[in-house]
């Protein structure tokens, strides 16, 4: 919640891609279709839990902020 209410604050669109979380959110903070096509994709997670193939950018203390790592070009 912290980071959704970071973001309007300082005017980043920062959005929930799963629409089931809006018994905690409003729909205005659901991903759209455009957005979750064309934006930055971003992990929420237990230091312990980083999914494999993600880069944690933010230590947050018991949580990171990761983002998917790009496999490397083929050839």
């Amino acid at each position: 919640m912290a980071l959704l209410l970071a973001g309007q604050r300082s005017a980043i669109r920062i959005c929930i891609r799963d629409p089931r979380w809006t018994w905690i959110v409003t729909e205005a903070l659901v991903s759209t279709a455009d957005e979750v096509a064309t934006g930055q994709r971003t992990l929420l997670s237990a230091t312990d839990a980083v999914p494999p193939g993600s880069a944690v950018i933010a230590d947050l203390g018991s949580t990171v902020l990761s983002v998917p790592t790009e496999p490397a070009p083929a050839g």
